[in-house]
C-alpha cells in the first residue's frame, strides 16, 4: 500500500505539475491574445493618425494654394487699380490741357477780333480824317479860285 501511495502522490503531483503547466502556458496564451488585441489597437490608432496627419496637409496645402491664389489675385487687382489711376490721372490732364488750349484759341480769337476792330475802326477813322483834309482842301481851292 505504501507503494501504492507513493505512486498516487507521484500521479498527483505530476497532475498538478501538468495542471500547473497547463495554467500558465493559458496565462501565456492569454497574456499573448492581449498583447495583439493591444497591438491591433496601436496599430488602428495609428493608422488613424497617419491618415489624419495625410488628410490635415492635404487640407493645409489647399488652404495654402487658395492663400497663395488669394494674393496673387489682390496683387492684379492693385495693378489694375493703378494702372487704372495712372490711365485717369493721364485722362484728366489731357483733358485739362485740351480746355486749356480751346480757352487759349478763344483768348487769341477773341483778341485776333477786337484786333481787327481796332484796325478796322482805326482805318475808319484815318479815311475820315483823308476824306476831311481833302475835303478841306478842296475848299481852300474854291476859295481861292474866286
Amino acid at each position: 500500500q505504501a507503494a501504492a501511495a507513493a505512486a498516487a502522490a507521484l500521479e498527483k503531483d505530476r497532475l498538478r505539475h501538468e495542471e500547473d503547466q497547463v495554467a500558465a502556458a493559458a496565462a501565456v496564451a492569454q497574456m499573448e491574445a492581449r498583447l495583439r488585441e493591444e497591438e491591433d489597437r496601436i496599430g488602428f490608432a495609428a493608422a488613424i493618425a497617419l491618415e489624419e496627419a495625410r488628410q490635415q496637409e492635404e487640407e493645409e496645402a489647399r488652404l495654402k494654394a487658395e492663400a497663395d491664389r488669394i494674393t496673387a489675385a489682390a496683387a492684379d487687382t492693385i495693378e489694375e487699380a493703378k494702372a487704372g489711376a495712372a490711365s485717369a490721372a493721364k485722362r484728366k490732364v489731357e483733358q485739362e490741357a485740351a480746355v486749356a488750349a480751346a480757352v487759349a484759341v478763344a483768348v487769341a480769337d477773341k483778341r485776333a477780333a477786337k484786333d481787327r476792330a481796332e484796325a478796322a475802326d482805326a482805318a475808319a477813322a484815318a479815311a475820315a480824317v483823308a476824306l476831311s483834309v481833302e475835303r478841306k482842301a478842296n475848299i481852300r481851292m474854291m476859295q481861292q479860285s474866286q
